[in-house]
């Protein structure tokens, strides 16, 4: 999976591009993943997960990222997205189609937080292993989700 990632980053994203990761970047990381992180194009903002103690104790780690926080609402092609590792039911302006992009339950789909939160309109999963291995805008990320929901009904 981490070789399969580290191909796909830098061929699709460029230094300037802002990448958010949503948590468990390095949990099970092996060799140098302060490096690795250094060697992937664009400027990196964290999410922190549940399984990011390796970064949030090493100074060099987190200086690779331009920001580390919890949780993030930003303005994306003029959607408002809320970013968060967990998946939440309701979310800062849910009513108003705002979207929320989670990690946390990666591509469990007989989780019953994958089942209740698949049927929440406008959450997304950008776990890896459901957005395909690689870096994705946010309209891959809404995509890929729809594909695999139909694949795994």
């Amino acid at each position: 999976m981490e070789i399969k990632i580290l191909e796909n980053w830098n061929k699709k994203v460029t230094p300037e591009d802002d990448v958010w990761l949503l948590g468990d970047v390095v949990h099970h990381h092996s060799g140098n993943y302060v490096n690795t992180l250094k060697n992937l194009n664009g400027k990196k903002h964290l999410i922190i997960g549940n399984h990011e103690k390796n970064i949030m104790n090493n100074e060099k780690a987190k200086k690779v990222f331009e920001s580390i926080d919890y949780y993030k609402e930003i303005t994306d092609n003029g959607k408002m997205v809320v970013m968060f590792h967990h998946p939440i039911l309701e979310w800062n302006r849910y009513y108003q189609n705002s979207i929320h992009l989670h990690g946390h339950i990666h591509n469990k789909t007989t989780l019953d937080t994958y089942k209740i939160i698949k049927s929440r309109k406008n959450a997304y999963n950008v776990g890896v292993d459901v957005i395909g291995f690689e870096p994705c805008t946010l309209d891959e990320v809404i995509d890929r989700n729809i594909e695999f929901w139909k694949i795994n009904e």
